[in-house]
């Protein structure tokens, strides 16, 4: 590990203990990540568990929601079409296939969800 490398980590690792951003360096999915926006990412991740959309006439959201509020079961569907929704109105967020990868990751560090392959819970 050359010495940039090595004051690099030790830098990011003293911020991340302060608060002032996230790494999550002991986790293969994550380590290369820096959040730099805590605030950011507390937003993306709330998206997931806000009320539904007012918009909620599509029989196919309608089940999806019915499976997360009364089974606990978020499908990936559900959560890229919220990303997404919310990065069209705010300009804030647009998930990208990487940045959904990473979040689902973020989501299984901490055991808001886990892959079951097929659907995201």
């Amino acid at each position: 590990e050359s010495g940039g490398q090595a004051d690099f980590e030790e830098l990011v690792k003293f911020h991340h203990n302060l608060g002032h951003l996230l790494h999550f360096g002991s986790n293969a999915h994550l380590r290369d990540h820096v959040i730099i926006d805590v605030h950011w990412l507390l937003k993306v991740v709330s998206l997931l568990f806000c009320p539904e959309p007012k918009d909620r006439q599509a029989k196919k959201l309608r089940r999806q929601y019915d499976m997360l509020t009364e089974d606990g079961i978020l499908l990936e569907s559900l959560a890229i079409q919220r990303w997404t929704q919310h990065g069209k109105k705010t300009r804030m967020y647009t998930a990208t296939e990487e940045q959904r990868n990473f979040l689902f990751n973020i989501g299984e560090h901490f055991a808001l969800f886990y892959d079951t392959r097929s659907r995201m819970v």
